[in-house]
């Protein structure tokens, strides 16, 4: 396949899946680059083999810590969304590419503002304590631990973001962490 056609392809992938192509061009082609390198054609499982040009999208709008939908790739590959999973984790062991956590108040900061992320903790300290309180009027074996739960983080981040007049809906939050329905 030609440079060109090849460019056509990732380019029209990246529109599908909701990405920028020229903020993740420099990577993609070395991604793609590298899986070509480590499967030739037709040497990856058959359900794989059509959406290696996928994956790499994924890959590198990851390094590249570029926004991006997880999503909206699988639902380009036509797949369920374990074996899209099995997929990504297949090649990303051949490539040795690993990639670390972000945490949530992170990519809340990075996607609506760091100024809030402070306020959030606040909040989520003040309910932590508030009910550990009230847990040990009742019992003393359970205790909640609110600080490393999604929704409990992305709830206080929205709160902040409220209590300062910022327009932002709930959707939104649910949407970045692919919730189907609000779980707070």
């Amino acid at each position: 396949m030609s440079d060109s056609v090849d460019d056509c392809m990732l380019k029209s992938l990246c529109d599908k899946c909701g990405v920028l192509y020229g903020t993740i061009k420099p990577k993609l082609l070395e991604i793609m680059r590298k899986i070509n390198m480590k499967f030739p054609p037709g040497t990856l499982p058959q359900q794989f083999e059509s959406i290696r040009h996928i994956i790499a999208i994924e890959i590198s709008c990851h390094l590249q810590e570029a926004t991006y939908n997880k999503g909206s790739f699988a639902k380009a590959s036509h797949l369920k969304d374990s074996e899209y999973q099995r997929g990504i984790n297949l090649i990303k062991s051949a490539l040795h590419v690993t990639w670390n956590q972000m945490s949530i108040m992170d990519l809340l900061a990075i996607n609506f503002g760091a100024t809030f992320k402070s306020c959030a903790y606040k909040l989520l300290e003040r309910y932590q304590t508030k009910c550990n309180e009230t847990i040990q009027l009742a019992t003393s074996s359970a205790r909640i631990d609110v600080m490393n739960q999604a929704a409990y983080q992305s709830a206080a981040f929205f709160l902040s973001l409220k209590q300062r007049k910022v327009c932002l809906y709930f959707s939104q939050l649910c949407l970045l962490f692919y919730y189907s329905r609000p779980q707070c």
